[in-house]
This record gives C-alpha cells, structure tokens and sequence, in this order.
C-alpha cells in the first residue's frame, strides 16, 4: 500500500511526502528426491527443511520541488525502500543445510538525490546527483562442502554505499531527427563487506584467509568497489521517422 500527500506552499513550490507499507510471507519446503547412497555430503531422500516467515516495513520519502519557470525544474528527494528477505533454494541441498542457513533477512536503502530538469526549446535535459546506502545487501555465494561438492546460498553479504551523478539529453532536430545521449558515474562500494567468499584458486598472498575456528575461506572487500557496478555507462542513439503516406510511416532507429 502506497499513499502520498502533496502540498503547494507557493505556485512554483510543491513539497510531496508519502509512504508505502510492505508485508510479505514467505514459505519453504526443500527436499532432496533422489540420491546415491554413496554420496554423504548431500541432503538424503525423507529429510525436509520446512519454514515460513513473514516480514513488514514502512518506508517514508519526501520531495521538494521548485518550479520557477514552465522550463525549470529543481528538486530534492528523500527515499528510503524495502526488499524482503527469503529463503535459498540452491540446486544441491547438502547435508548440512537448516532452516537457518538456507534464510536470507531483508535489505533496506536510505538515500537523498538531487536534481535539474530544463525544456529549451528543442532540448530537453536533466541532471541528478544522487547517494544512497543498502544494508542487508543480498548475494548469492559459493559454500564447498568438500573438495567436489558445492553449493550456491544467498546470504546478507554486505552494506553497500552508492553515490553518483547522471545526466540525460535529447534534440530534437528541424523535420523531425531526434538525437539522444546519457551518461552517468557510479561509485558503488563496500561499505562494510569483511566476509566474503574468495574466488577459485585464490591464495594467501592475494587475500584469502582462512577461519582458524571453522577451517573456512574469506576475503575483506571492505572499501572495494561492487562487481557487476561499472563505474561509467554511457548511451547514444537517433531516431528519424519517415512519412510514408496512406497512414504509413517508417523510422530508422539506432543506438
């Protein structure tokens, strides 16, 4: 449920404040089918891992907008959201796995943005700074059971902090070309990340430890940036649309 209230303090002034409640249940009942009787490390046929738990959130926002001309538009925001946890349903269910390694809590987000927003004419632009922070972040890691068998989990790996600018364009051009660019830097890092997984071969001397309690690996990517969370991506295309007459029309488009 999302609901929002918006106040005009002056005609070119707008403050919006509003809420969204989430509620979500989730159920487990994991089992292995079948399984040689000589392989131990995996979940034997008759043992199920059985579950259900149900999580709420209430996240607030909030958005001043200013508006001084019809062309102009400023804005600050405040937002916060949810995503509810749940249970793994990893491909090989190993002997070792509960009720409580195969559950993942939820991750929340806390930021603020800032952002321009101009119509001249035949371009249109917009610029937005923004940071926000995940915490609880969800990933899906590798667990050995032993030296052959393996097992993917998702677990609350990491709090995240993500901060970045964005920027967005278009012309539209005399008989109709439309020309389009974005760009945009993203500086996604670890926040607090001191347990994660390391990566195949991985050695001593490129920082993987081991546990001297439970004889497992990990690495420290605290500071580090995320993976998959390039830090530019950047866009550009055209579109053109032909009139063909008799109600038809062609468009050439590339990106």
């Amino acid at each position: 449920m999302f609901g929002q209230l918006v106040f005009d303090i002056t005609p070119q002034l707008e403050l919006a404040g509003g809420a969204r409640y989430t509620r979500q249940t989730n159920e487990l009942n994991s089992f292995t089918t079948y399984l040689n009787a000589a392989v131990t490390t995996i979940s034997p046929p008759g043992r199920k891992i059985t579950g259900s738990k149900t999580q709420d959130n209430v996240s607030p926002e909030a958005t001043l907008t200013w508006r001084p001309t019809p062309e102009l538009t400023i804005y600050g925001a405040y937002k916060t959201g949810f995503l509810a946890g749940g249970y793994s349903n990893p491909g090989i269910l190993s002997s070792i796995s509960t009720i409580d390694t195969l559950s993942f809590e939820e991750e929340t987000v806390t930021g603020a943005e800032f952002g321009i927003k101009t119509s001249l004419g035949r371009f249109n632009a917009s610029l937005t700074g923004y940071r926000y922070v995940y915490e609880g972040l969800p990933l899906t890691s590798l667990v050995a059971i032993n030296a052959t068998t393996i097992t993917y989990v998702t677990q609350n790996a990491a709090n995240t902090e993500v901060k970045g600018i964005e920027f967005e364009g278009s012309y539209r051009g005399p008989g109709g070309p439309t020309l389009r660019a974005t760009a945009a830097y993203n500086d996604a890092r670890f926040e607090s990340f001191d347990r994660a997984q390391c990566w195949t071969g991985q050695t001593l001397a490129q920082g993987c430890l081991v546990d001297p309690v439970t004889n497992g690996t990990y690495q420290n990517l605290t500071g580090r940036q995320v993976y998959r969370a390039p830090k530019w991506i950047g866009t550009a295309g055209a579109i053109k649309t032909f009139d063909l007459g008799n109600a038809y029309e062609a468009t050439f488009n590339a990106d």
